[in-house]
């Protein structure tokens, strides 16, 4: 979801985004399409590529984008903190 974070218009064809992330061909294909099941991304076949594109208008795109942006502002260090002190 990170490539699609900090790119939020960009598309990409699958075996583009499968070499972005080191993953095989099949494993790419099934989390986008798990991700495209849930009405984050969505896919658009041009000419023979399908491409692959964050769905923006999505109904769980924003509250995803949210979570992101809450996540990235933590301070690593307090929620370390945080989570050993819930366990003692």
């Amino acid at each position: 979801m990170n490539i699609f974070y900090n790119d939020r218009k960009s598309f990409y064809n699958l075996s583009e985004l499968a070499r972005m992330i080191s993953k095989s061909a099949v494993t790419t294909r099934k989390g986008i399409s798990d991700l495209v099941d849930a009405d984050i991304l969505g896919i658009e076949k041009m000419s023979e590529v399908c491409v692959v594109y964050l769905k923006m208008d999505g109904k769980y795109t924003e509250g995803l984008i949210s979570m992101i942006d809450k996540i990235q502002t933590l301070d690593e260090g307090d929620v370390v903190k945080e989570l050993i002190a819930r366990r003692q």
